[in-house]
């Protein structure tokens, strides 16, 4: 992948990490701030300097203080600053974004996505761009005084999602290649719930009050969580997991989270804060006034609150945790915080809405079947792309197969095709594979791609060879594996000789 123009809006701890991973890998890093004082040794340098896992000094490409020469004919504008700012950086940057930038909050946190798309199409209705959320940052990191930062760790495993999530088709392939250590899942309660930075630091920091008040210096995870504050953490982490479990979720506790990012395995929550290696060295918040209340409570915990009274589910817990926040900082965060009704979230997220664990439980005899073609074509798995067409139901279904088959599990992003999915009403499906290099060439974009594709006539498609039909008739398993075999090894230059033309 050739080098592009990415804007970082923040340079705090993430924001640092971004840019010096970024630029390290070639691309070209424009990074913002509000103060440039705070980063004065990068902006007359426009150099930043890393250590740890990544380790020299690279240079930046500018270092501004205004939001249009920050985000103007950037590819990818990644959004690396506290949730809570969310909003206002939204109604900021909406008079200088372009069509077809892609913008990426890291993290989220919860609706995090939702919200700035919403801010956005308000302000300019007619704009078309991507907007979507990380579950968590994706580096354990600190700044360095005003030159650089120490990336303690990059996680092996940061799942993401566009909204609506049909944008995930296309911007999937960029976002995976920029960061390989993220991952695309097709349902923002994916990200959005599984906010495991909410559930410890609010509570951590409620339960520590009385030493951080005082700047008592303390390690927070190793000293502040003790086994008693660990028990309300717990707590609040199981009230989460019962929303999602309302959402259609499969719920995603603590334990598993960190088993999954850090490679922790223990049965408690306690032993497992105090195994997490890039923990062990964070010391405690200065002040009440830090982004693990002023964050996390509203864009974290005030949402689980909402999403609890709307499904009459109690979280005395959590709701126990906000009132305290509240009094400490003097904010009423269930006024000013995330509710669905601040949020003005689509009724269909709670009513439903995309669940990859109801498709999953949907047809486990048609997945079997699924998974047992693909695992026989590993080869063809390699390196293409699948346009998969038909029922929205079933089409989901074999995009989960592709990843399972080749021995992945779905959310990973070492799964090398990337498949695009339009809905037919119909019980076939059609699976047509693209070359990947075929397709990327000429600078070939992902919309162009599906728009040129499934403008052409069904017959001129079937006459070129470049559909499988049907792979599954009406639900039953179809065992010509060697014709399908044969099929998607069919070399698909008239593909891309069509949509040259």
């Amino acid at each position: 992948m050739g080098a592009r123009k990415i804007s970082v809006i923040g340079a705090g701890n993430g924001g640092r990490a971004f840019a010096a991973y970024l630029s390290s890998k070639g691309h070209e890093v424009v990074l913002f701030n509000r103060t440039i004082a705070k980063i004065k040794h990068m902006a007359e340098t426009s150099r930043i300097t890393s250590e740890g896992e990544i380790s020299g000094t690279f240079p930046l490409k500018a270092v501004t203080d205004d939001y249009h020469a920050a985000i103007t004919d950037a590819c990818v504008i990644l959004i690396v600053l506290p949730a809570s700012a969310h909003a206002e950086v939204a109604a900021k940057i909406a008079p200088s974004l372009q069509d077809g930038q892609i913008i990426l909050l890291n993290p989220g946190r919860t609706w995090g996505a939702i919200e700035v798309k919403n801010i956005i199409k308000k302000a300019r209705p007619g704009l078309e761009v991507y907007v979507g959320e990380t579950q968590t940052l994706l580096f354990t990191c600190r700044e360095i005084g005003d030159s650089g930062v120490k990336i303690f760790k990059i996680k092996d495993d940061n799942p993401f999602c566009f909204y609506p999530e049909q944008d995930n088709r296309y911007v999937d392939y960029l976002i995976t290649e920029l960061f390989p250590n993220m991952s695309v899942v097709d349902d923002i309660k994916i990200t959005s719930l599984t906010n495991i930075g909410a559930i410890i630091h609010p509570t951590a920091v409620v339960l520590n009050a009385g030493s951080i008040s005082r700047q008592q210096k303390f390690l927070f995870y190793r000293e502040g969580l003790t086994p008693e504050v660990v028990n309300i953490i717990e707590k609040v982490d199981q009230e989460r997991c019962k929303i999602a479990e309302k959402l259609g979720m499969c719920p995603e506790p603590f334990l598993e989270w960190a088993k999954k990012v850090y490679g922790v395995d223990f049965s408690n929550y306690y032993d497992a804060f105090q195994n997490i290696e890039p923990y062990k060295e964070i010391g405690s918040p200065s002040s009440l006034f830090s982004r693990y209340i002023t964050e996390d409570v509203p864009t974290g915990l005030v949402p689980f609150a909402s999403m609890g009274r709307y499904f009459g589910i109690p979280t005395p817990f959590t709701d126990s945790v906000i009132l305290m926040a509240s009094s400490l900082v003097g904010t009423d965060f269930m006024e000013t915080g995330r509710t669905n009704e601040n949020v003005s979230l689509p009724i269909e997220v709670l009513e439903g809405g995309r669940s990859s664990a109801i498709i999953n439980r949907a047809f486990p005899n048609q997945e079997t079947s699924i998974i047992k073609v693909l695992s026989r074509i590993q080869d063809d798995l390699h390196d293409n792309w699948f346009v998969v067409k038909g029922r929205s139901d079933r089409v989901n279904l074999v995009k989960r197969c592709l990843f399972v088959a080749k021995g992945k599990a779905p959310t990973r992003s070492t799964m090398h095709a990337h498949v695009f999915i339009t809905e037919s009403g119909k019980n076939n499906l059609e699976i047509i594979t693209v070359k990947k290099n075929d397709a990327l060439r000429d600078g070939l974009g992902l919309k162009v791609l599906e728009k040129r594709f499934y403008g052409m006539e069904f017959e001129e498609r079937a006459e070129a060879g470049l559909v499988v039909q049907p792979l599954i008739s009406h639900g039953e398993y179809k065992s010509d594996v060697a014709l399908f075999i044969k099929k998607l090894r069919t070399d698909l230059y008239e593909l891309a000789r069509h949509v040259r033309e």
